[in-house]
């Protein structure tokens, strides 16, 4: 089942959508739309005051939601997203795919703060700019993205990946300092500029940066350049699901760290 979803209204005020993921495995239908409550402000109001909405029967197996109008007060869209789809022509707030297990989400647009935020699983891509938090635990936690990949096709802002325990950020613009900030594991790609200092408390995973005028603190020892199968097998697989090419042809330098806690994560510098 196809959702088209359009705003009535322009918002001025913080959307919660959490109760949007109660459509998550469902067979949508205009009764069960307008059931779904959101908090709007502080106030309860239906979907349907918020939301003009078609339904476009199909064959697919999953249900996929489009938003064609949009706003930066959507907060927690896609929040704890299960199997379906979602594509949003715009911009939307924080908070997205937080928790999400499985499924996808497109955003033609920017998005706020906590990116895939303690998500598990699932896709989320971005197409324009991302805000602080990607991948990140909420404040106060201690476990970030745990699973899951998430593709910013802009630029991101600050404490990127922090407590990431597993998964894969690509981000194709700059990313702003203390990225993978007491990062366990996982996986980060970041194409252009990375803003001093990163890699702070990193445990494991790996960080791949281009040169492009990139250095690496002190904290990170230059080791030497072995065989990196899993650095191989990585780049095969972004070049056939996302088309990306990192040019695995030739050996990245290799740093190791943070030494500051005897982490063993890796920093691979591309030529």
């Amino acid at each position: 089942m196809k959702v088209v979803l359009k705003l009535k209204r322009q918002l001025n005020k913080i959307l919660d959508l959490r109760s949007l993921s109660n459509l998550n495995g469902k067979l949508i239908s205009s009764k069960e739309l307008c059931k779904i409550k959101f908090l709007y402000g502080r106030r309860i109001v239906s979907l349907e005051e918020i939301f003009s909405f078609k339904l476009l029967r199909d064959k697919k197996t999953r249900n996929e939601i489009y938003i064609n109008s949009s706003s930066n007060y959507f907060h927690y869209l896609g929040y704890k997203w299960i199997e379906d789809k979602i594509v949003v022509q715009g911009e939307v707030g924080s908070h997205l795919g937080f928790g999400m297990i499985s499924g996808d989400i497109e955003i033609n647009g920017n998005s706020g703060d906590f990116l895939g935020s303690e998500m598990t699983g699932g896709k989320i891509v971005v197409y324009k700019n991302a805000g602080n938090f990607v991948g990140s635990s909420f404040l106060g936690n201690k476990i970030g993205m745990n699973g899951g990949e998430i593709l910013i096709h802009g630029n991101a802002g600050k404490y990127l990946a922090n407590f990431m325990r597993r998964g894969i950020i690509i981000v194709k613009g700059n990313v702003d300092n203390y990225c993978c900030f007491n990062m366990i594991a996982g996986s980060v790609v970041i194409f252009k500029r990375i803003a001093m200092p990163f890699g702070a408390m990193m445990k494991r995973g790996t960080l791949i940066i281009k040169r492009n005028q990139n250095i690496v603190g002190s904290n990170f020892k230059k080791c030497e350049a072995y065989d990196l199968v899993f650095f191989k097998v990585f780049c095969n697989y972004l070049k056939r699901k996302y088309g990306i090419n990192l040019n695995s042809k030739t050996s990245p330098d290799r740093y190791v760290g943070d030494c500051n806690n005897s982490g063993l994560a890796e920093v691979l510098i591309l030529n």
